[in-house]
């Protein structure tokens, strides 16, 4: 009896290290597996990691989360050194315990994740952004850096502009800091911030189209010329087409005015639209004005924006629309601000 119970752990034994043996082997060999299980591996450390730092974010005791999000970093450093898979977890819970902080106090108690995560990758907008917030009560000029490299970054987004503002109302009047929201925030389109979850239509903010008749199958692309100043822009069609109902979509710069003045229908002649007569929406824009002579949208955000323009006709064998448009970005701040900077 002995013995089979001996023969029995033996065997059980093997059979163990032969399992082991044969799925090493098999991980060795098999690299979509391999990938496959450690993308699952950190898939489940990240989730692991936002839940008890969210906690502390609830919580709002960012000393605690910060001190979290320090393991979090010097962990996924020890796997691989610099940018890895683990990095996205790690800005994704940064970014969201740096979105519920209100005070210089907050930033402060975060500054050390900021600079870690410096320390990794210099190509982060937010991080910069977050990293001057939480210097410029001690380190203006390491401050001016860190929002230089951002709008380096992203020339156009408001976030940086926004800390910029900040800065120069409460701790410094340098004319050369707020030159920059000045002369570069109300003329600057190039790069924006894109969501990483969905593709936006376009890949720039530079972009609109037109749809006919809700086929958005087929889209007729303009390039924004430049901001504030009016622009002609045509729409030529290969075959001509009937048209009931036209749409313009753009995910221009979310705070923006879009204007538009003139839209004419072109077949055998030039059959302006008249405002009064139209009937027009948006799937997410509103409207500021909507006047005989001009209809403005306001822009909410970055995603992408429809608006729909209902004919009260179906106009035959339309060749070519014109529409008179242009796109003006509002004021982060008071207009004296820069109207002062340009008087002196």
């Amino acid at each position: 009896m002995q013995v089979s119970i001996n023969k029995v752990l033996i065997y059980t034994i093997i059979f163990f290290l032969l399992l082991v043996f044969l799925s090493l082997t098999f991980l060795i060999f098999n690299s979509d597996l391999r990938r496959n299980l450690m993308n699952k591996a950190i898939g489940g450390y990240n989730l692991y990691n936002y839940i008890i730092i969210r906690g502390d974010i609830n919580n709002r005791d960012f000393k605690s989360a910060s001190n979290k999000i320090l393991k979090y970093i010097k962990f996924s450093q020890k796997i691989s050194k610099g940018k890895n898979k683990v990095l996205q977890g790690i800005y994704d819970i940064t970014e969201l315990t740096s979105s519920k902080m209100y005070t210089q106090k907050e930033f402060n108690q975060m500054e050390i994740v900021y600079v870690e995560i410096d320390k990794i990758t210099q190509d982060i907008y937010k991080n910069h952004v977050w990293l001057a917030r939480s210097l410029k009560d001690n380190d203006l000029e390491k401050s001016f850096y860190h929002l230089n490299k951002a709008i380096n970054l992203v020339k156009s987004d408001e976030l940086a502009y926004r800390e910029i503002i900040s800065i120069y109302f409460s701790k410094s009047a340098d004319k050369n800091l707020i030159g920059l929201y000045c002369n570069n925030y109300f003329k600057d389109y190039e790069g924006s911030l894109k969501s990483r979850d969905f593709k936006n239509f376009f890949n720039d903010n530079q972009k609109f189209s037109i749809i006919l008749n809700d086929n958005f199958n087929y889209a007729y692309t303009k390039n924004l010329e430049n901001l504030e100043n009016s622009v002609n822009y045509e729409f030529f069609f290969e075959n001509a087409k009937n048209v009931n109902k036209f749409s313009i979509i753009h995910n221009f710069f979310s705070g923006s005015k879009l204007s538009i003045k003139n839209i004419i229908l072109e077949n055998d002649k030039l059959n302006r639209i008249n405002f009064e007569n139209l009937n027009y929406d948006s799937n997410s824009n509103y409207i500021l004005n909507s006047g005989n002579d001009e209809i403005v949208f306001l822009s909410t955000n970055n995603h992408d924006q429809i608006l729909n323009f209902y004919l009260n006709d179906d106009y035959k064998n339309i060749n070519k629309i014109s529409i008179t448009l242009s796109l003006q970005k509002l004021s982060l701040a008071n207009n004296s601000i820069c109207t002062n900077l340009y008087e002196n």
